[in-house]
C-alpha cells in the first residue's frame, strides 16, 4: 500500500510478530522499474532495522536475485507496530519512486 511519496506499508505475519523466539530476515529478491527501465543503481529502504541502522535504512540492492545473503536479525521490541514501511533511494540517498515493483521478503522465526 502507497502511504505517500513512495512509501510503501505492509503488514507482519501475526505468526512472525507475536513470536518471543529470535527473528530474522532475508530479501531473496526486489525488482524494480523506473521510467520502464531496470537499473542497479538504487537502495531498498526499510524500517525493519530499529537500531543500528546504517546507509539510513538499506537492506538491499533492486534488480538482483540474493539467494546467497546472510539472515539480518530482526530486533522487534515488545509493543513495536506490527507494520513495516519499504522505500527507495538512488546512490545519492534521494528517494525515488517506482513505476513497479516486486519483493520478496523471507521471514525466519528460531527456536524458543
Amino acid at each position: 500500500m502507497d502511504v505517500g511519496e513512495g512509501v510503501y506499508e505492509c503488514n507482519l505475519e501475526s505468526e512472525f510478530a507475536e513470536a518471543f523466539s529470535e527473528k530474522r530476515y532475508v530479501v531473496r529478491y526486489c525488482f524494480a522499474t523506473f521510467d520502464k527501465y531496470l537499473i542497479g543503481d538504487v537502495a531498498l529502504q526499510s524500517d525493519l532495522i530499529k537500531r543500528d541502522s546504517y546507509l539510513d535504512h538499506a537492506i538491499s540492492v533492486i534488480n538482483a536475485i540474493n539467494n546467497s545473503a546472510k539472515p539480518y536479525k530482526y530486533f522487534y521490541q515488545e509493543g513495536s507496530p506490527k507494520r513495516f514501511k519499504i522505500w527507495f533511494t538512488d546512490m545519492n540517498n534521494r528517494r525515488v519512486i517506482p513505476d513497479a515493483l516486486q519483493v520478496k521478503i523471507l521471514l525466519i522465526l528460531g527456536q524458543k
